[in-house]
């Protein structure tokens, strides 16, 4: 019995039905036709370089011995597996696709089918925690063997004895001679260094620099640094120097009893918070002198 031929109406073969989300060489340059027909054009046009299969992956499944675990790997997860006692147990080698929980390592096995990845990402998974139980384990064992009295191992070597005797009261800090030592910070080098300024580009604040410029920032750093070292001797110098009560010589000390808060020659300066006596009534005046002679006179 003959093959009933296609209709003119349906597209010719080969091509790729809509909806096909593969890589299709050429196709986004083509316009004014259904997506069949244009993937049909270029399958057949043999100046579009492209592969010799219509479908790159392969629409098979890989075979179980491609992608199953080796059989002492597989062994060695099932018996830790079998080993944990954690009640229900939800991580095994054999998960059953449709699982919705979380796999741990899952993410990091794809390209194949649910249960294959899932045996490698728990596999995985079980080794890690064998890793680092291990670790723990010599970390107990370390800890124990540092201990004293009843905690010391009786197999210590004399390698693993500790605690060891201090050479010195204060050791000094071991420096390798490879190791990378930073200089010495500006605010640290004493007055007048020829490194006591800043690199260019450094972004972090100097004192007394917001005054300096037209110069390289060097410079005008260490202008800025040179000031504020003269400041700091200063207020030292000024901190060590006995202080006295009593008034300078040339000083005009206030008689005992007059208030000079306010003046009876001039006024307040403006903006002065505090109480005036009778401001309030006060008008059509300027500050300084609404508040000249400000006391209520006292009358006797």
């Amino acid at each position: 019995m003959e093959k009933p031929k296609k209709s003119f109406l349906m597209t010719p073969d080969p091509y790729h039905t809509p909806g096909y989300a593969g890589y299709v060489p050429q196709f986004k340059y083509r316009i004014g036709s259904t997506f069949g027909c244009h993937t049909h054009e270029l399958l057949c046009d043999n100046s579009v370089t492209k592969s010799v299969r219509p479908v790159l992956s392969d629409t098979w499944p890989p075979k179980r011995s491609q992608t199953s675990l080796p059989q002492e790997l597989a062994e060695g997860s099932a018996s830790l597996l079998s080993n944990r006692n954690w009640g229900d147990q939800k991580y095994t080698l054999q998960m059953v696709p449709g699982y919705t929980g979380f796999v741990p390592k899952g993410q990091n096995y794809f390209g194949c089918r649910y249960t294959e990845s899932s045996r490698y990402a728990v596999n995985s998974f079980e080794n890690d925690q064998q890793m680092y139980q291990s670790k723990m384990d010599e970390l107990k064992t370390l800890s124990q063997q540092q201990g004293n009295g009843s905690e010391r191992l009786t197999s210590t070597t004399a390698q693993n004895t500790t605690p060891l005797k201090a050479t010195a009261d204060k050791p000094k800090p071991f420096l390798p001679a490879y190791a990378k030592r930073h200089s010495a910070s500006p605010f640290a080098l004493p007055y007048g260094h020829p490194d006591k300024h800043f690199m260019s580009g450094y972004m972090g604040f100097v004192p007394r620099s917001e005054k300096y410029f037209a110069q390289g920032y060097p410079l005008n750093t260490k202008r800025a640094l040179m000031e504020f070292a003269e400041d700091g001797m200063r207020r030292q110098e000024s901190q060590e120097k006995p202080f006295s009560l009593e008034p300078l010589a040339g000083e005009k000390t206030m008689p005992s009893g007059q208030s000079t808060l306010y003046p009876k020659s001039t006024g307040l300066i403006p903006h002065y918070t505090g109480h005036i006596p009778g401001q309030k009534f006060k008008y059509a005046k300027t500050f300084g002198s609404s508040t000249r002679d400000s006391l209520p006179q006292i009358v006797t």
